[in-house]
């Protein structure tokens, strides 16, 4: 706390700073590093959080893997993330939003310093304080900055305005590795088909992921998530 006034009645002890949220963010990069485990950003206009939701659902039976569970995107809810990271955490899943001050969307990654950006569907959202889709790309683009020397990108191909993303990103890190999930053949994960099961409530998914045909059912009713599954099988 930076007003102890507010714990007045408390009976748990108080650690008291100047700045409360200047202490919060500087322990929650400090546990980010200390912990260290892989770190999937995920970022987009839209499918961000079902994107993560997926990514929990496939990876925590295989190796303990931290997420926030809601749609909290901003910075609070990315620091609320990294803080809360255990020594045995070995995949972090953080969803992450952008605004409109560069300086503030490229420190946000850098907290996050992930090993993998995964870009879900990107639209003309927000265009009141971003203008353009141009400017929309290179806002989305920023996360790449806080990206870990050798990591990856996986972007979405299926986005309308997908050269001027990959452009924006280029622009930042050229030569950066992106491996693409589309529903064209040069995708590295392509959705084939995609049946809305009615009975089931959920989705029926041809797809081919690198070069291995797979055939599953997703028990979520969003449009998106077919395609987001898609991306998330090759990022896994």
């Amino acid at each position: 706390m930076d007003d102890l006034s507010y714990g007045q009645g408390l009976d748990v002890p108080i650690l008291y700073v100047n700045d409360s949220f200047a202490a919060f963010k500087q322990a929650s990069i400090q546990v980010r590093q200390d912990q260290s485990p892989y770190t999937v950003l995920v970022t987009g206009t839209e499918g961000k959080t079902g994107a993560k939701v997926q990514f929990h659902h496939l990876l925590n039976k295989q190796v303990k893997t931290h997420a926030v569970l809601n749609s909290a995107n901003t910075e609070i809810p990315v620091l609320r993330s990294l803080i809360n990271l255990e020594p045995d955490d070995e995949v972090e899943i953080n969803e992450v939003s952008v605004g409109s001050d560069e300086a503030y969307r490229v420190e946000r990654a850098m907290m996050v310093n992930p090993d993998m950006c995964f870009f879900t569907n990107i639209g003309p959202n927000h265009m009141d304080m971003h203008k353009t889709i141009e400017n929309i790309m290179i806002a989305k683009s920023s996360v790449i900055e806080g990206l870990k020397e050798g990591g990856k990108c996986i972007v979405n191909s299926n986005i309308e305005h997908y050269p001027k993303l990959l452009n924006a990103i280029d622009d930042r890190r050229p030569g950066l590795s992106i491996l693409t999930y589309g529903s064209s053949k040069s995708d590295t994960a392509r959705l084939i088909e995609q049946t809305f099961d009615t009975k089931c409530f959920g989705w029926h998914v041809d797809a081919n992921i690198a070069g291995e045909p797979v055939q599953y059912f997703i028990p979520l009713f969003q449009q998106h998530a077919p395609l987001a599954s898609v991306g998330v099988l090759l990022a896994i």
